[in-house]
């Protein structure tokens, strides 16, 4: 059955994108902003089954759309130029050691010239500390702080602490 209200519609998109039954329900269907989870659950599975059919298909329609997309040869290409986190860290590792040469301006009274030069010490640093990054290796550590066990520290009277202020006064 294809449904013919707006809000059902909305509804089976929701689900077909991926939603669950009672979320489609709240953001699509559901006017009244007091409507329960348990509510809103029980009537998105009845319209989910209501639906089930009119949303397999948008699920296939998405589907085929999704597989047309990555034939074109657009996208194929857009895909291909994107590193991926291995290659960007093959990049910076070869910095790092020195092994790639990178592109460098040198200023001279013509103008500016673009030149490959080895990387500096200043280069490798910047490289090594992105692979850091990268790797997590600069995260926060998580630190235990409690106190486990007694201090050690006896409780003394007011009276008895100054004698051993006394005490100490005369040490010294």
């Amino acid at each position: 059955m294809q449904p013919t209200i707006k809000s059902h519609i909305d509804f089976c998109k929701s689900v077909a994108n991926g939603s669950t039954f009672k979320d489609a329900y709240l953001m699509q269907v559901s006017c009244k902003n007091g409507t329960s989870e348990a509510t809103a659950e029980q009537q998105g599975s009845r319209l989910a089954k209501k639906y089930a059919i009119y949303i397999q298909g948008l699920k296939q329609k998405t589907s085929i759309a999704i597989d047309k997309a990555y034939e074109n040869e657009a996208v194929k290409d857009a895909l291909k130029s994107v590193i991926s986190k291995t290659e960007r860290m093959q990049v910076l590792s070869d910095i790092a050691i020195g092994k790639l040469k990178i592109s460098k301006p040198i200023f001279t009274k013509e103008g500016v010239i673009d030149s490959y030069v080895e990387p500096d010490c200043n280069d490798r640093t910047k490289a090594i500390a992105e692979l850091n990054k990268m790797d997590g290796a600069y995260a926060p550590q998580k630190i235990d702080n409690t106190i486990k066990g007694s201090l050690g520290v006896n409780e003394v009277t007011y009276e008895q602490a100054k004698e051993i202020q006394k005490k100490l006064d005369e040490q010294v």
